[in-house]
This record gives structure tokens, C-alpha cells and sequence, in this order.
């Protein structure tokens, strides 16, 4: 996805396969390149105007993705959270919320990294 505003241009990868076969937990190649383009947007940025960042989009709940076995979570919510922190988010499966949080979610943090 490309977004430019002003003098920034915002490039994101965006991998929809989720993580229900993902073998090494937070250690895999994919969130790793998350973390790596999150530790390097500066440098980046300063040189280029372009912000590179990397999300995950899980069709199925975290818990239907065996996440919950990467780690010890005391709640659904602490979970939510390491995930996010490594731009992984879930796609909504339940009809009554609202579908496209997860988009909203990657924009305004693909945007924060303005400041």
C-alpha cells in the first residue's frame, strides 16, 4: 500500500495469509522484517522521505491461529497487545463489530510514525 502525504511517502507491505501455520512465533521471518523496517524508519526516512513499514492481517482470531501457544498471556487483551506491537492484526470474523477496524488500526499507525 502506498500512501503519500506532503513529502512523505508511506510504503507498507501487507501479508493477508495470517499465522495459523507459522512455525517460530514472534521469531518468524515475517514479524522479524516488522521489527527490522520499524528500527530503521529514521535512518530511512531521513535519507529518502519514504517510511517503510510491514503488517500481518490474521482472517482467523488470534486464538483460531494458535498464537496463543507463542507465549505465556494472562488475557486476550495482553495478547492483542504483543501482536499489535508487531503490527500483526486480526481481521474481524464477528458480524457485530465493526469489519474494517483493522484497517482504520494499520492507517493510524502507519500515519503515526509522521511525528
Amino acid at each position: 500500500m502506498w500512501i503519500k502525504r506532503a513529502e512523505k511517502q508511506y510504503l507498507t507491505f501487507i501479508d493477508p495469509h495470517g499465522l495459523r501455520n507459522e512455525q517460530d512465533g514472534f521469531g518468524s521471518d515475517r514479524i522479524k522484517l516488522s521489527r527490522y523496517l520499524q528500527n530503521q524508519k529514521d535512518e530511512f526516512a531521513e535519507v529518502s522521505g519514504v517510511i517503510l513499514n510491514s503488517f500481518i492481517l490474521s482472517p482467523s482470531t488470534f486464538y483460531g491461529a494458535n498464537i496463543t501457544a507463542w507465549g505465556d498471556f494472562k488475557t486476550e487483551d495482553e495478547l492483542r497487545a504483543k501482536c499489535e506491537e508487531n503490527h500483526i492484526l486480526e481481521m474481524s470474523q464477528n458480524a457485530n463489530a465493526d469489519r474494517l477496524a483493522y484497517i482504520r488500526t494499520m492507517v493510524e499507525m502507519i500515519l503515526d510514525k509522521e511525528s
